[in-house]
């Protein structure tokens, strides 16, 4: 479970940060 849960925080990360490069 906790590999899964840091693997979906990982993905969560990378979206946050195109959704910025988006942005920006």
């Amino acid at each position: 479970m906790l590999r899964v849960n840091s693997l979906l925080d990982n993905i969560f990360t990378r979206l946050r940060l195109i959704e910025r490069s988006d942005s920006d």
